[in-house]
């Protein structure tokens, strides 16, 4: 027993050889926690614009299965029903998926995710732009054009959000 006590007391502080380069950071390791035990998750209602693809899915599963309520936006409401009704079965229980539109879910979440390919970006967000204000907008957008989608190409400032 002592000795796994001592393994785990060691993990939690810097190797013997860093201790000389960091002499003060080996103390402070020894009282690390986890981010998990130090945040307290309040669920929150995310909405996921372009959920119906695969980025936009697997952040709503991996989401719903955290506590969160979850709302699959699409531009064809059948869409999303059809991705909201496979991720349910996914989460068999622990979790649940709710499915609208572009506007359904940005309107009921304080948190909207925009998960569209780079040549709907623009006009996903101005058709929602009325219903963000004053809430959190996350873009995941790449800026990836066809047929070079293996290269990103930045647009004119550097950047897919500042464009928006």
């Amino acid at each position: 027993m002592a000795r796994h006590r001592r393994h785990s007391r060691r993990s939690l502080t810097l190797p013997r050889r860093w201790r000389k380069l960091y002499p003060s950071r080996h103390r402070a390791a020894a009282t690390w926690r986890r981010p998990a035990e130090i945040v307290t998750r309040t669920p929150t209602t995310i909405g996921v614009l372009g959920g119906t693809g695969q980025e936009g899915s697997g952040l709503a599963l991996r989401w719903a299965l955290r506590g969160h309520d979850v709302i699959i936006g699409s531009r064809s409401v059948e869409r999303a029903a059809a991705a909201a009704e496979a991720l349910n079965r996914l989460l068999a229980g622990r979790g649940c998926i709710r499915s609208g539109s572009y506007r359904d879910a940005a309107q009921a979440a304080p948190v909207v995710v925009l998960t569209v390919p780079y040549a709907a970006q623009a006009a996903t967000a101005d058709a929602v732009r009325d219903l963000l204000a004053g809430k959190i907008l996350v873009d995941v957008t790449v800026p990836l054009v066809p047929p070079k989608v293996e290269r990103v190409q930045l647009p004119y400032g550097g950047s897919a959000v500042v464009a928006l």
